[in-house]
């Protein structure tokens, strides 16, 4: 039962991994623009560094899951 629960949760921080990806991504684009005001500057920094703090931690828990995976895999 536990391994039928934990490949829809490994889905779902992949999908989450890759929204993170890309949403960083977005940030780092905004934060180069040329028309970001130096008072928008600090704020986007401290969401952008959230988001990739969000994303370190997402990928930390896939890891783990990944790997209790493969062993209840290779248990059988």
């Amino acid at each position: 039962m536990e391994l039928i629960i934990s490949k829809p949760r490994i889905q779902t921080l992949i999908a989450q991994t890759v929204l993170r990806k890309f949403h960083c991504e977005s940030m780092a684009s905004e934060f180069e623009a040329e028309c970001l005001t130096i008072s928008h500057k600090p704020r986007l920094a401290y969401r952008w560094d959230d988001m990739l703090k969000e994303s370190q931690a997402l990928q930390l828990m896939l890891g783990l899951l990944e790997r209790q995976e493969r062993k209840g895999v290779a248990a059988r």
